[in-house]
């Protein structure tokens, strides 16, 4: 996931500040739970800004990458697209339900907040996708029957205590 996506991390990190190689891997390692490799990173620094999308200032040994005028254009480009797919995963999560018959208002709730930006993509901890990895390696490997009454316990039990934050 994070190799098709690391171009578009990198930009809307520095959208929000300038910041060096290592700082924009850490950034991105919270954000996500994946730390890009400097084999990753530092071409694709030279790559943004060789396409002037990004500069790039010495600061003693490191060199500390910002945005230029291009960069924030593109970060519009990518508001742009990001209006596009909220619109096709409502379109998704309705269709979804026109065909299974199953409640939508929590998915509605959420695209509704997304849309008005009153939350953000980047607001989820890392700690979700593992969970959403961790469900789809039990039901992929046929390991749910099996465990069905540990896994229903678990969720049960995590459910019971997200619902006491006030």
């Amino acid at each position: 996931m994070i190799r098709g996506n690391l171009k578009l991390l990198t930009l809307k990190a520095l959208a929000k500040k300038p910041l060096s190689g290592y700082a924009l891997m850490k950034y991105i390692e919270d954000k996500i739970g994946t730390k890009p490799s400097p084999g990753s990173m530092y071409p694709l620094l030279e790559e943004l800004t060789k396409d002037s999308f990004v500069v790039c200032k010495k600061d003693g040994r490191k060199k500390i990458y910002s945005l230029t005028k291009e960069g924030k254009e593109h970060i519009k480009i990518i508001d742009i697209h990001k209006d596009i797919l909220i619109k096709k995963t409502a379109e998704a999560v309705r269709m979804w339900s026109a065909l299974t018959g199953e409640d939508i208002k929590p998915f509605e709730e959420t695209i509704t907040a997304l849309k008005k930006g009153t939350y953000s993509i980047e607001d989820i901890p890392p700690e979700v996708q593992e969970f959403k990895i961790e469900l789809a390696r039990i039901f992929s490997k046929g390991l749910f029957q099996k465990n069905k009454k540990k896994v229903k316990e678990l969720m049960k039990k995590t459910v019971k205590e997200l619902k006491k934050i006030k």
